[in-house]
């Protein structure tokens, strides 16, 4: 038999986007100078696609082995590239940046997800939009919602708002210019 995706599916997953339009993209780490690798990934973000919003950093117990908190954020970008396009620049910051997918869930110095693309469904598996599990994880939903408050799952039409997920401690605030963050005093 053939491929449970349709031809036109795979087309319209595969389909250069030209038109510049929103996307969230999540950041997170757990090892070495934090907020270094956060600013440094922005920064190389920021030479991808434009940076229009940097939300604040949280931090959040790591999913799965045990390991040291996480450090999250999200900036909200502009750009004409398609959701295959995103990841692939997301997967070379990573790996410039000095993360060896070693362990799944394991400590990460970066991590880079499309979370949601305006309006945009990809079901490709390699570059699937919205996150897959963006509703259940609050160090991803928290930092989306504070960079776009009215962003809405393509694939319900549901505000992700309404989303119930745990709270999160909040380290610092984002800032756009310089792209960035101020930590909270602790």
């Amino acid at each position: 038999m053939g491929d449970p995706i349709s031809s036109h599916e795979r087309e319209a997953n595969s389909a250069p986007k030209s038109t510049p339009r929103r996307f969230v993209v999540g950041l997170g780490t757990n090892l070495g100078d934090r907020l270094q690798l956060l600013h440094r990934a922005s920064v190389e973000l920021d030479r991808f696609a434009r940076v229009e919003a940097v939300a604040s950093l949280w931090e959040s117990d790591a999913v799965g082995p045990p390991q040291d908190r996480y450090w999250n954020s999200a900036l909200l970008m502009r750009g004409g590239a398609s959701a295959e396009e995103i990841v692939a620049a997301l997967l070379a910051i990573e790996h410039a940046l000095g993360r060896v997918r070693t362990l799944r869930w394991g400590p990460r110095v970066i991590d880079l997800d499309l979370l949601w693309i305006d309006g945009e469904v990809s079901t490709d598996p390699r570059c699937e939009v919205p996150h897959p599990r963006l509703h259940e994880r609050s160090f991803a939903l928290t930092p989306l919602l504070e960079v776009v408050p009215q962003a809405v799952d393509p694939r319900t039409g549901l505000p992700f708002a309404e989303t119930n997920t745990p709270a999160l401690e909040r380290v610092g605030a984002g800032v756009v210019e310089p792209l960035g963050w101020r930590l909270f005093a602790r």
